[in-house]
């Protein structure tokens, strides 16, 4: 079925009209943080302030509408010098009547002081340091008792910053930050609305224990970007009062923006997926659902399993290329990290998926009726795009992985009619995978 490329260029057009104004929102919004956080460096020197927000403005040109942004604080320390231990599967020891609430993710770890041998005594005092029995540190430092320091920090700054009036009346909501978790909840004015930012410690570039399987990943990047991102290490924030995790934000922006050089819709069609899950998909005012990292992750996937030029030359094509991948992620309730697939980065997020697979569903299958930011723009419903067989191409199972693979999103292409590939080898081996999965009885009706 041939795409209406007016109606989604227009949608496009319309959910980034106004994107000077409201990065230059975000951006004043910084900068009452960065008054803030200053003044917590003045008074404790570990806690520093990145003003490299790179990622952040990459993030705020292609997102349209933002209620929640993340602020990451970076801990002043030899991150080389650490211990990582992955072993979080049985919880260790109990602090201040905090109990472990959560299992930790495969990417969850505890950091260590080493025994002997590093600058780290800053870090191994002063109440965020916990003694174990370990053969291989001294001890831990503990998350939870570092944000509740920090939390402590900010409290005060926001207090000399009003004093010495550095900051407006109004420019803060700090009653949020009451709550406990691993973030620090700051409400800021941000143009004519407050948005909050979620404040957290950041370890920077550490060097990971997590195993990496590259398996022809990044043939659609430079030569070497991939490499090049993993060659520096990770990152790690507070995951919980006990453990640290792996932080993807800074690799999948630097991967991400590999996508301004290359010929395409790839990053339109992110936008474009952005705004309808805030709009469509996240209804009500939900806070838990799809974010920005997941839609991210959605997109390095499809354009590593869609390599040709031709896959994501029309806006609705590079659409429906994170489409099938999003709906084939949410069927089976997993999102393999782009970076450690064997991370799943729906476990513990706490969203609903079933709903979510359904609204995805729906969307996919008749896409137009939602492509509307006004009355005027309303557009007769179309023609379904689903096939009979694609619910069951979609929820077929895969032990072993073998439907992870560009001829299986093809397969789901050609079910929402929007495969349109001319290359006879790859037609070929998507018809073969069809037969594989059952089309066979399609032939027989």
């Amino acid at each position: 079925m041939a795409s209406d490329q007016h109606v989604w260029k227009r949608y496009l057009r319309g959910i980034k009209i106004r994107q000077d104004s409201r990065i230059e929102d975000f951006l004043h919004a910084e900068n009452i943080i960065f008054t803030i956080l200053e003044r917590v460096n003045s008074v404790d020197y570990r806690f520093l302030v990145d003003y490299s927000r790179d990622h952040a403005n990459f993030e705020y040109s292609l997102q349209t509408e933002l209620h929640e942004l993340s602020m990451e604080v970076p801990l002043w320390l030899d991150s080389a010098a650490l211990v990582l231990e992955a072993d979080c599967k049985t919880p260790r020891y109990e602090l201040d009547g905090v109990s472990h609430k959560q299992t930790p993710r495969q990417d969850f770890c505890y950091i260590g002081v080493p025994k002997e041998g590093s600058n780290l005594e800053q870090w191994s005092s002063g109440g965020i340091f916990h003694e174990t029995a370990s053969s291989s540190c001294r001890g831990h430092i503990v998350p939870g008792k570092l944000v509740k320091l920090l939390k402590e920090l900010i409290v005060a700054a926001i207090v000399y910053c009003r004093q010495t009036e550095q900051i407006k009346p109004g420019d803060i909501n700090a009653t949020l930050l009451s709550k406990d978790s691993a973030q620090i909840p700051l409400q800021v004015r941000c143009g004519s609305k407050m948005i909050q930012f979620n404040i957290t410690p950041k370890i920077t570039r550490v060097n990971t224990n997590l195993a990496i399987d590259l398996n022809h990943r990044g043939k659609n990047l430079p030569k070497g970007a991939l490499q090049d991102v993993l060659s520096e290490g990770a990152d790690l924030i507070a995951a919980s009062y006990y453990h640290w995790r792996h932080c993807f934000s800074r690799p999948l922006w630097k991967l991400l923006k590999n996508f301004d050089s290359v010929k395409g819709y790839h990053l339109d069609a992110l936008c474009l997926l952005d705004r309808v899950n805030t709009v469509h998909w996240r209804e009500d005012g939900q806070k838990l659902g799809l974010t920005f990292q997941h839609l991210q992750t959605i997109l390095l996937w499809a354009a590593s399993f869609f390599l040709s030029p031709e896959d994501w030359q029309e806006l609705s094509s590079a659409v429906y290329r994170l489409l099938v991948v999003l709906i084939r992620c949410l069927a089976m309730s997993k999102l393999p990290s782009f970076l450690y697939p064997h991370i799943n980065l729906f476990q513990d997020e706490n969203i609903d998926l079933k709903p979510l697979y359904w609204k995805v569903l729906e969307f996919a299958n008749c896409p137009e009726q939602f492509l509307h930011l006004h009355v005027t723009h309303m557009v007769k419903t179309t023609k379904q795009r689903m096939d009979t067989y694609a619910q069951t191409v979609l929820e077929t199972p895969d032990q072993t992985g073998e439907l992870w693979s560009t001829a299986y999103f093809d397969v789901l292409l050609s079910k929402f009619q929007e495969y349109h590939i001319q290359d006879a080898a790859r037609t070929a081996t998507m018809k073969e995978t069809w037969l594989k999965i059952g089309g066979m009885d399609e032939d027989k009706k």
